[in-house]
């Protein structure tokens, strides 16, 4: 996809040529020029120009792969374009966008962080899963998708899976796989047979190197110890997604109430600790909720059943005065995750309230993303992922399902 609005151009470009082309695409930036698509970009250099190397780069969180980076940092963006004017140009275009984050949200890219111009190459896996991998059946069918050209005795894939406390783990070289090759690409399956309720945590490698680890389940199974217990009263969750998922104008009073104490409970449920403010009066003043993820980070939430104009500049604030607290008490490495969590579908929300909470740091979570963490509710790992995507996904867009849209 590429656009070209005239204030702006921006694109994705399948880049062919491997390494290779890689490799002069970064040579390129000695000189300040980047040629891409047939057209050169000009790239401001740094005094001095940094570059670092990402062994873990944070978009492949929200499917478990590893991606591997470089980024190269270069002068400041604020000599070459004004960003309020870009943003005016850009309303004015044959193809209208309301500014550059909206531009760059329908390319399909990252939003630009800092006032820096950034290059980063990302390296993609050379052997990854299937997403049709599938348990059903009292079998695991799992599916691997490789390039042509490796050496598949070197590929490797192992996995353990689990039935209460008992786990097996095993693993198989690519050369025990059976390969086929389809439109340039090596796919391969392995089935293993399962007790019913078991849950595959599977993983793949190359040379030694993990790849990418990948979760499957028996959909009619509850690996989460969490959710098998509030099933005893809610089946199914069937109350907690009735008081998630209902539209709003079907609310009965009180409906934020209502609303509030159901996102605390999935939160619970999907491994979150829970402080809730919500129901203490003289609390008001706080968020409605911080949760706790396993590792100890913060997610600091507000909800509402409607828009989420109101809320966005009460958490930032919110947020700004718990930053200053956990640094005075020695807890600057914990990481704080900003989310309004809105009972409203995503195309119900104007495009003006994303773009600025996006702008300001803030995940928006919406009626798709919370149907997506109940169905996610399965997994005990659900919890970890999902502070992991959103970080990774706030400068994206602030929606926290950002690589779906």
């Amino acid at each position: 996809m590429f656009l070209d609005l005239g204030a702006a151009v921006g694109g994705r470009v399948d880049l062919s040529g491997g390494a290779d082309a890689a490799y002069r695409l970064v040579t390129e930036l000695e000189k300040g020029v980047v040629s891409i698509g047939g057209r050169e970009y000009r790239f401001p250099l740094g005094s001095p120009t940094l570059a670092n190397f990402e062994p873990f780069h944070p978009f492949g969180f929200s499917d478990g792969r590893r991606l591997t980076s470089v980024r190269v940092t270069g002068g400041s963006r604020g000599m070459f374009f004004d960003r309020q004017r870009l943003d005016w140009q850009l309303k004015a275009a044959t193809t209208p966008m309301d500014g550059l984050i909206d531009m760059v949200g329908e390319i399909g890219i990252a939003v630009p962080d800092g006032e820096l111009c950034q290059f980063e190459l990302v390296a993609l896996n050379v052997v990854q899963f299937d997403p049709a991998s599938r348990l059903e059946n009292g079998k695991a069918r799992i599916f691997l998708r490789a390039s042509p050209a490796l050496d598949r005795s070197k590929i490797r894939l192992g996995y353990k899976s689990s039935l209460g406390a008992r786990v097996v783990r095993k693993s198989h070289g690519g050369d025990e796989l059976e390969w086929r090759e389809e439109s340039g690409i090596a796919h391969a399956l392995h089935e293993v047979d399962l007790d019913a309720g078991s849950l595959i945590h599977a993983f793949v490698s190359y040379v030694n190197e993990a790849q990418q680890q990948f979760w499957i389940i028996d959909p009619t199974a509850l690996p989460n110890p969490r959710r098998a217990a509030y099933e005893a009263f809610d089946p199914g969750l069937a109350i907690l997604r009735d008081c998630l998922l209902v539209d709003s104008m079907q609310r009965n009073k009180p409906a934020s109430r209502d609303f509030e104490s159901s996102i605390s409970l999935l939160a619970s449920i999907l491994g979150f600790n829970c402080i809730y403010f919500g129901n203490v009066p003289k609390l008001q003043d706080g968020p409605d909720m911080i949760l706790v993820s396993p590792r100890g980070d913060y997610v600091i939430l507000e909800c509402t059943i409607l828009q989420i104009d109101e809320k966005l500049t009460k958490l930032f604030t919110r947020v700004q005065m718990l930053r200053a607290r956990l640094d005075r008490a020695g807890l600057q490495s914990r990481r704080l995750l900003p989310v309004v969590a809105t009972a409203m579908k995503r195309a119900n929300i104007p495009s003006a309230d994303l773009n600025r909470a996006a702008q300001i740091g803030i995940s928006v979570v919406t009626h798709e993303d919370l149907e997506d963490a109940l169905n996610r509710a399965a997994f005990s790992e659900a919890a970890s992922n999902l502070f992991e995507e959103g970080i990774a996904n706030i400068s994206g867009g602030g929606q926290l399902s950002l690589p779906a849209t």
